[in-house]
């Protein structure tokens, strides 16, 4: 194996890559090369082949420990590709070590869990980021201005739906100690989207079902109330054709986005926007990668007090709205 020592880049957030799973590999990893904001300094993971094979492409540094890792000063920040049952303890030695923390979603598998690392976060001034990539793609700050405009008129209803079908190695989903289970998986996205764009302020009705055999919860649907008097549906699960989309109704015009958490940030980005009639118009949205957006918005955020607290007030709604969902579950 090529040894690497990759100087710290002064003018870049420097990150290290906790996790070397499908995702990080795909996503994760080509988001950071693209990204004129970051740096890869140099990955950590427990499987010595991937974590070789990751060096020799990447020109980065090989973590053989947890603590190598986080006692290197040329990482600034760390990015946490881990199963979601680790990353209380994981991101919290992080954030002990005065790196800022990316974290995939979701943060923690209990709210008060998310509550600690936030409020870690916050006391040593770090940037705590809950990786919505869906977030920072032009698609859905397409999405945001079409619902928040004047000729819209108040939301009347949000419909979204994630199912993934089943997968060949779906890895930590099916494990219950490894915090899987549709609802921290999938669940959070259509979730952190009605939070985004309805302002829900009560949870109607909740409830998750297991199928035969398997020891996590595999589908779920939610009914919260929005302000002014709206209401929103969503419905997740494993096992189904892939759909992910939303429709917001609104009081003067519709909108419809396919994909709308898609991680191929090129995949269908076209809106269909429908008048109070029914007529169609098509809003194209340029192609773009959510990763290398939020990753440069973090890299901005280390430098900003209000961007820090505006992603730390984000995980901290984000927990605080599925804590009172899965209550309702527990209760219905």
């Amino acid at each position: 194996m090529k040894t690497n020592s990759p100087k710290a880049q002064p003018d870049k957030l420097n990150i290290a890559l906790w996790g070397l799973g499908r995702h990080a590999l795909k996503n994760i990893l080509p988001a950071i090369r693209n990204c004129r904001e970051v740096a890869l300094v140099g990955v950590y993971s427990r499987n010595p082949t991937v974590r070789n094979s990751t060096v020799e492409e990447y020109g980065c540094a090989a973590f053989l420990s947890e603590e190598a890792m986080l006692c290197d000063p040329r990482v600034g920040a760390v990015y946490l590709a881990t199963p979601i049952g680790l990353h209380f303890e994981q991101g919290m030695r992080v954030l002990q070590n005065k790196r800022h923390l990316l974290c995939e979603k979701s943060l923690t598998d209990d709210y008060q869990k998310s509550d600690q690392l936030i409020a870690v976060a916050r006391r040593y001034q770090l940037v705590l980021c809950e990786t919505f990539m869906y977030r920072f793609h032009p698609r859905f700050a397409a999405l945001s201005n079409i619902v928040k405009s004047r000729s819209f008129g108040k939301i009347v209803s949000v419909s979204s739906s994630f199912y993934i079908p089943t997968l060949e190695n779906p890895g930590f989903r099916l494990s219950s100690d490894l915090g899987g289970g549709a609802f921290l998986d999938v669940a959070c996205y259509p979730i952190s989207l009605i939070r985004a764009i309805g302002d829900p302020v009560s949870v109607l009705s909740a409830r998750r079902s297991i199928a035969q055999g398997s020891k996590v919860d595999t589908t779920g649907n939610a009914v919260l109330a929005l302000r002014d008097g709206g209401h929103s549906f969503s419905e997740w699960g494993y096992g189904a054709a892939y759909k992910n989309d939303v429709t917001v109704l609104g009081e003067n015009q519709s909108v419809f986005v396919e994909h709308i958490f898609s991680k191929d940030g090129s995949r269908c980005s076209t809106l269909i926007l429908r008048d109070g009639n029914g007529l169609e118009h098509r809003v194209e949205v340029e192609s773009a990668d959510g990763f290398v957006h939020m990753l440069a918005f973090v890299a901005q955020a280390t430098r900003s007090p209000e961007m820090r607290e505006n992603l730390s007030k984000e995980a901290a709604d984000q927990a605080r709205l599925m804590d009172e969902i899965r209550k309702q579950m527990q209760r219905e």
